[in-house]
C-alpha cells in the first residue's frame, strides 16, 4: 500500500507540473522569434521548425500572423475562455486590423481551438475554421499523429490567408496609414494654435508687428499681424491638412520642413534688408545691435540644417562688415574714406585719444574724398573695466579693489575701493564691509547614473514568468485583439 500511496502523489504532482494557466504559458515568440509554443513536445522538433519556417513566411507575405499552442492541460478552464485570455495577453496580429490567429491544442480535453483576430473574421469565418478541423485534424489526431493534424490545419489557413483575394484584408492597408496620418495632423494643429495663441498674446501687448504702435528709435523684423495670422498660423494647418490627404508621410513632412525653412529664410532676408535700410540714414550702431539681437541661425540650424548651417558664417561675415561698409558723405553726397589710425589723430581730441588708446571707445573717422568734410563714430567698447569719469567725463575711470581685512565666520572684513581716472588723475577712494563667511551643510551623497537605472528599472515578477528574459533575441506579437471568434472540435 505504501508503494501505490506514493505512486499517486508522483502522478499527482506530475499531473499538476503539466496544468498551465494563461501566466505560465511560454511565449516562445519573444524568446527565439518561434510561432509555436510546445513546452510539453507535443509534436516534434522537426514539425515545430517546419511550422515556424511557414509562419514566418505568412507573416511577411500578408502581415497577418498565426500562433500555435501546443498544452498538456489547462486544467478546468474552458478552451475559449483560454484562448481568448491568451490571444489579448501575448496580442497576437497587428494593432489597427488585428489580423491575428491562435490555434491552441490541448491534449487532456482533447480539443483543438480556432481563436480568431477581429480583423481573420471576414476570412476565417467559425464554418470554415470547422471545417478545417473536422476534415483535416481531428481525423489525424484520433490515429495519435498530432505532427501531421497540425500541420495539415496550419496548411489549410496558410493557403485560405494567402488568397489574393483577401490580401486587402489582411494586411495593413493604407486607411490605417492614412488614420494614423489623420491623428498626427490633428494633434499638429491643435498643438500649433496654442503654440501660435500664446506667442501671439505675448507680443500684442508690446507692439507685434510694424504698425504705428513700434518705436520708430529701433528696426524691426517684424510680420504686420495680418501677414503673421495668414503665413505663420493659416497657411501651415491648410498646407498639413493637404498634404495629408496624399497618404505619404515623406510628403507630408517633407512639404512642412520647405515650408517653414522658407519662412524663416524670408526672415534672415528681412533682417539684413532692414539693417542695412537703417545703415543709409548713417544709424551704424542701431543696426549692429540690431543684427546682433537676432544671430540666432546657428541655434535655427539645429531644426533646418539646409541652408541655415551655411548662412550663419555668412550672416556674421556681413554684420563684422556694417562698420566698414562705404557711406556717402551728406554734404556732397560722394563717397567718404575711412581714414587709418595715423591720419585720424588729427581730427581726434587727446581724450578720445586716450579712450581708443586703452581701448575704452573705439573711434572711426570718415572723410570725404570731395569736400573733405569728417565723421567720427564711436563705439563703446564690450569690455566694463572703465567708467565714465565724474570729473572730466572721460571714459578711463578704473576700479581696483583691496581687502583690509578678510571676512571670518564670526567677524566681517573690510575692503577699500580706490578708482582713478587716466586722464585727468582725478581720485576717489570707499570703503566697504565684507560680509560674515557662512557654513555649508553637507550635502547627500548623489546616487549614480548606473544605480539610479538599477532602482528605476526594478521590477517584482514571478519566478515562473517568460518575460524576464533580458538576453532574448526573440520579436514580438503586433498588438492585435479578438473578439472571441473561431470555433472548437473534439475527438
Amino acid at each position: 500500500m505504501k508503494k501505490w500511496f506514493w505512486f499517486f502523489v508522483l502522478a499527482a504532482t506530475v499531473a499538476q507540473a503539466q496544468t498551465y494557466t494563461v501566466q505560465t504559458v511560454p511565449d516562445t515568440k519573444r524568446v527565439d522569434n518561434s510561432y509555436v509554443s510546445n513546452p510539453d513536445n507535443l509534436i516534434t522538433a522537426e514539425t515545430t521548425s517546419q511550422l515556424n519556417q511557414q509562419l514566418a513566411a505568412l507573416e511577411q507575405q500578408t502581415m497577418a500572423q498565426v500562433a500555435v499552442v501546443l498544452l498538456t492541460s489547462i486544467g478546468t478552464e474552458t478552451d475559449v475562455d483560454f484562448a481568448q485570455s491568451l490571444f489579448r495577453l501575448w496580442g497576437i496580429g497587428n494593432s489597427g486590423n488585428d489580423n491575428g490567429l491562435l490555434i491552441l491544442y490541448v491534449e487532456d480535453q482533447r480539443v483543438i481551438r480556432f481563436h480568431t483576430g477581429y480583423g481573420l473574421e471576414g476570412i476565417l469565418p467559425d464554418v470554415i475554421c470547422k471545417r478545417i478541423q473536422t476534415q483535416l485534424m481531428v481525423p489525424r489526431f484520433r490515429e495519435g499523429n498530432t505532427d501531421a493534424g497540425i500541420l495539415a490545419g496550419v496548411e489549410e489557413v496558410i493557403r485560405i490567408i494567402s488568397n489574393p483575394e483577401y490580401a486587402g484584408e489582411v494586411a495593413a492597408d493604407k486607411s490605417s496609414a492614412r488614420s494614423a496620418m489623420e491623428w498626427f495632423v490633428l494633434i499638429f494643429m491643435i498643438g500649433w494654435a496654442v503654440i501660435l495663441a500664446i506667442v501671439f498674446l505675448a507680443n500684442l501687448s508690446d507692439g507685434f508687428s510694424n504698425s504705428k504702435h513700434v518705436s520708430k528709435r529701433v528696426p524691426s523684423a517684424s510680420l504686420s499681424i495680418g501677414q503673421w495670422l495668414l503665413l505663420v498660423f493659416l497657411l501651415p494647418m491648410a498646407l498639413a491638412y493637404l498634404l495629408s490627404t496624399t497618404g505619404s508621410w515623406l510628403l507630408l513632412a517633407g512639404g512642412l520642413y520647405l515650408y517653414f525653412d522658407m519662412l524663416v529664410l524670408a526672415k534672415y532676408n528681412r533682417i539684413i534688408n532692414r539693417a542695412h535700410a537703417w545703415l543709409s540714414n548713417g544709424k551704424l550702431s542701431v543696426a549692429q545691435d540690431f543684427m546682433k539681437e537676432h544671430n540666432v541661425w546657428d541655434e535655427w540650424s539645429l531644426l533646418f540644417p539646409l541652408p541655415f548651417i551655411f548662412l550663419g558664417g555668412r550672416y556674421r561675415k556681413l554684420m563684422a562688415g556694417l562698420r566698414t561698409r562705404p557711406k556717402q558723405c551728406k554734404k556732397c553726397s560722394r563717397q567718404m574714406t575711412l581714414l587709418r589710425n595715423a591720419a585720424e589723430k588729427d581730427f581726434l581730441t587727446e581724450q578720445q585719444q586716450l579712450e581708443k588708446k586703452i581701448k575704452s571707445i573705439t573711434y572711426d573717422v570718415w572723410q570725404c574724398t570731395g569736400c573733405a568734410s569728417t565723421l567720427i563714430q564711436k563705439y563703446p567698447s564690450e569690455k566694463k573695466s572703465y567708467e565714465s569719469c565724474p570729473k572730466c567725463g572721460t571714459v578711463a575711470y578704473q576700479s581696483t579693489s583691496k581687502i583690509l581685512k578678510p571676512a571670518t565666520f564670526s567677524e566681517t572684513g573690510k575692503r577699500r575701493i580706490t578708482s582713478t581716472c587716466k586722464y585727468c588723475a582725478y581720485t576717489a577712494e570707499q570703503e566697504s564691509t565684507i560680509r560674515k563667511k557662512e557654513k555649508r551643510q553637507p550635502r547627500e551623497p548623489a546616487i549614480s547614473i548606473k544605480e539610479s537605472i538599477r532602482l528605476s528599472s526594478y521590477d517584482d515578477r514571478s519566478d515562473n514568468s517568460w518575460y524576464d528574459n533580458d538576453n532574448s533575441s526573440g520579436g514580438s506579437w503586433g498588438g492585435g485583439d479578438s473578439g472571441g471568434g473561431g470555433a472548437s472540435s473534439r475527438w
